[in-house]
């Protein structure tokens, strides 16, 4: 019993270690690459790694070369049980202005293994908070949104491709392919 305890424990010293050494840089520019595929660009960001995270600053979001967001700071936490990715302080292009409120205060999406086949979505801004769940599997969104009162006034032909429910939730599904 206590070989086998000092097995898991070895193990599992071994697999935390590989993942503190990791190089999180490398990483982030191979994700780089395969955004550019789909014609997003993250540039002009700061980038520094840390044991278990890696810590992205003032980075701007291009799709196909027009500038879509600023990101003021995105936290990348990588452990193997758990897996976090914060985005704090983004700021949509003036495009997005006549859609939806171009202020966004956070972003957060957790992935476990106690719920392998999904990733939780926690936003809040000033168009109010919103919860999402991504179904890896059959890749389909599941958005529910709490209004604000500005997004309530201002965006209405936007909510209206929302589904509005008794309590003045709104909620949106769709499936990616």
């Amino acid at each position: 019993m206590v070989k086998s305890l000092q097995i898991v424990g070895l193990s599992l010293f071994l697999l935390f270690s590989t993942l503190f050494f990791i190089p999180k840089t490398n990483f982030y520019y191979l994700v780089e690459k395969e955004l550019k595929k789909q014609n997003v660009v993250l540039s002009d960001e700061s980038i520094v790694e840390g044991g278990f995270s890696l810590n992205i600053k003032d980075a701007d979001i291009y799709f196909e070369s027009i500038k879509s967001a600023n990101i003021k700071e995105l936290d990348i936490t990588t452990l193997l049980f758990y897996n976090s990715i914060n985005v704090k302080d983004i700021k949509l292009s003036g495009i997005a202005k006549s859609f939806v409120p171009i202020d966004i205060k956070s972003i957060e999406a957790t992935y476990t293994i106690l719920n392998p086949l999904e990733v939780t979505i926690v936003a809040s801004g000033v168009f109010g908070d919103a919860k999402a769940n991504f179904d890896i599997v059959d890749k389909k969104l599941h958005l529910t949104l709490q209004p604000s009162k500005l997004m309530q006034q201002r965006y209405k032909k936007t909510l209206k491709y929302l589904v509005k429910n008794k309590n003045g939730v709104y909620n949106y599904d769709t499936i990616f392919n």
